[in-house]
C-alpha cells in the first residue's frame, strides 16, 4: 500500500494505482475508502476496465463461499446438474452475478447436453453485458470446443488475447485443436508475431497445412491435373524441402511429362529420405533413369546417329542401370 501512495504522489491519476486501492481498500472490508478510490479512478478514467472489475470483486464477496466451493467441488466431480443448481441457489433470480457468470455458463457448457442453452444464454448476456469482458472471453472459449464454431471461438477471443491471459490461453487451445485451412493463416501469423518462440504452434500449422497440400496434391495428381499438383507439392516444399512424399510427387510428375532425368532425381532424393516407401522409390527413380536412357537412345537412332543410339544402349544392357528388360539375355556388347 505504502508503494501505492508513493506512485500516486508523482502520478495523482496513475489507474492502475488507484485501482489497486480501491481493490485492497474493499478486500479489507473498508468499503468507504474503497468508494472513494473507485470515485477518482472513474474520474480519472471513466472508461477504465478495472471500474467493473471492482464491481465484480464487490458482488463475488457478497456469494456465500461455502456454498461456491460446493458448486465448484460438484462440477470438478463431474456432477454438472447439481453444480448449477447450486449455483443457482445463490443467485437472485436466474441470472448469475457477473463474477460468476463466465464460471457458470462454462461449467454449463462442458455438459453436453447443456451445450447449446449454455452458448444461447452466454450469447444473451454478453450482449446484455458488453462491458463485461470474462463472459465473452467464455463464450469465446466454449464456442472453440466444437468443430462447427471453432473458427467464431477464435475471432472472438483473438481481439482479447494481448491483453487477457484467460483469452491468450484459449485462443493457443483452438489454434491446436484447429484443422487449418488457408484463410487460417492469419490467426497463426498474430499469433506467432506475440509469440515467436512458441514452437509448438508454429510446428503443427505447418504440418497440418502440408498434410493437406500433400493429400491434395496426390489427389491432383491422380485426378490427372498435373498442374495443380506441383503447385501443392511445391508448396510443401517451401515449408520443409526434406518432405520425401512430396519430393516423390514432384517426380511422378517430371515421369509424366517426360523429364526422366528430374523424375530419377526427385525420387532418389525422396528414397534418401527413408521411410516405408524407401525401397520402392528407390526402384522407381532407377525405372525412371532407365527409361530416360531408353528415350534418348531412341531419339538418337530416329536421327539417324546410330553410334550415339548404340553407346546409349549399351550400359542399359550391361547392368549399368539397375533394370534391364534384356538383362537375361546375353547382349552382344557384353
Amino acid at each position: 500500500m505504502e508503494s501505492l501512495q508513493k506512485v500516486l504522489s508523482v502520478d495523482a491519476n496513475n489507474t492502475q494505482a488507484l485501482y489497486l486501492m480501491a481493490l485492497w481498500s474493499q478486500q479489507g472490508g473498508d468499503m468507504q475508502a474503497a468508494a472513494q478510490w473507485r470515485a477518482r479512478l472513474a474520474k480519472a478514467a471513466p472508461d477504465s476496465p478495472g471500474l467493473q472489475d471492482l464491481d465484480n470483486a464487490k458482488k463475488m464477496s457478497q456469494v456465500p463461499q461455502g456454498q461456491l466451493s460446493l458448486a465448484r467441488q460438484q462440477a470438478r466431480g463431474g456432477n454438472i446438474p447439481g453444480a448449477l443448481a447450486t449455483w443457482r441457489s445463490m443467485f437472485n433470480g436466474n441470472t448469475p452475478p457477473a463474477g460468476l457468470a463466465a464460471e457458470y455458463y462454462l461449467t454449463m457448457a462442458s455438459d453436453k447436453s447443456l451445450y447449446p442453452q449454455a452458448i444461447s444464454e452466454l450469447r444473451q448476456y454478453v450482449a446484455q453485458h458488453p462491458q463485461e469482458n470474462a463472459p465473452r472471453v467464455a463464450l469465446g472459449k466454449a464456442l472453440t470446443w466444437r468443430e462447427e464454431t471453432r473458427r467464431e471461438g477464435i475471432a472472438l477471443l483473438e481481439p482479447m488475447a494481448s491483453g487477457n491471459k484467460e483469452a491468450d490461453s484459449g485462443l493457443r487451445q483452438a489454434l491446436l485443436w484447429l484443422g487449418p485451412q488457408a484463410g487460417d493463416e492469419q490467426y497463426y501469423d498474430t499469433w506467432m508475431q506475440r509469440h515467436p518462440q512458441d514452437s509448438e504452434v508454429q510446428n503443427y500449422f505447418r504440418e497440418r497445412r502440408s498434410g493437406q497440400a500433400r493429400g491434395q496434391g496426390y489427389a491432383n495428381l491422380n485426378s490427372g491435373n498435373t498442374a495443380a499438383a506441383k503447385q501443392q507439392f511445391e508448396e510443401v516444399l517451401q515449408t520443409n524441402p526434406q518432405d520425401a512424399d512430396a519430393l516423390a510427387g514432384m517426380g511422378y510428375i517430371a515421369q509424366r511429362s517426360g523429364d526422366y532425368q528430374a523424375a530419377s532425381q526427385y525420387l532418389s532424393r525422396a528414397a534418401d529420405l527413408g521411410g516405408d516407401a524407401s525401397a520402392t522409390r528407390r526402384q522407381q527413380a532407377a525405372d525412371a533413369l532407365f527409361y530416360g536412357q531408353l528415350a534418348q537412345a531412341q531419339q538418337a537412332y530416329k536421327q539417324g546417329n546410330i553410334s550415339q543410339a548404340l553407346a546409349l544402349s549399351v550400359p542399359m544392357c550391361c547392368g549399368t542401370t539397375k533394370i534391364c528388360p534384356r538383362r537375361s539375355k546375353r547382349c552382344a556388347h557384353c
